[in-house]
């Protein structure tokens, strides 16, 4: 009887310990900025490895909104107008900055890294460097860097990065050669 109750209790510790496993879906939401300067290389990297990646190959799925959502938004900018330790022409040139420009200009220069570097393809790079000064305009924080990146020939390039910092977060700018 001893034994019974022995084997049960050890049965029942072994099925209390017993891990159930649930699944869940995490659903995890592209980020356009960054909380550390040390970090913004590491995002363009990935901004351009992801959108070279699909560009290389010429996919129709290829769409230059998601890209464009790895940068600071215009709504972002427009509100850095508000910051009252700009001149008049500054707050004008933020608060009436052009959607339509402002992403040009990012198609545009994101456009002449594909065209430099275009025996790279994605997962084929790898970043070697990235070192960055940190700029202070009227209150206002920018983050210039330069991201330095290889491909498997040893080839490197350095791609200059511009960050700004808005409510605590650094957010890329500008990409370009």
């Amino acid at each position: 009887m001893k034994n019974l109750i022995k084997i049960t209790l050890i049965f029942l510790i072994l099925l209390s310990c017993k891990n159930e496993k649930t699944s869940q879906k995490v659903i995890v939401k592209e980020q356009n900025y960054v909380l550390e300067p040390s970090e913004i290389g590491k995002h363009a990297f990935k901004t351009l490895t992801h959108s070279t990646y699909i560009h290389c190959f010429n996919s129709p799925d290829f769409k230059w909104d998601k890209t464009y959502k790895r940068f600071c938004s215009i709504s972002e900018l427009r509100n850095v107008g508000n910051n009252s330790n700009l001149s008049n022409e500054q707050r004008n040139k933020y608060t009436n900055i052009s959607k339509t420009k402002y992403l040009d200009g990012l198609k545009k220069n994101i456009n002449k890294v594909y065209s430099r570097v275009s025996d790279y393809c994605g997962d084929r790079l790898e970043i070697i460097d990235f070192t960055y000064t940190r700029n202070q305009q009227n209150g206002m924080t920018f983050i210039d860097g330069i991201l330095e990146i290889e491909n498997e020939a040893n080839k490197t390039h350095k791609i200059k990065t511009t960050s700004i910092f808005v409510n605590n977060k650094y957010k890329l700018i500008s990409i370009e050669l």
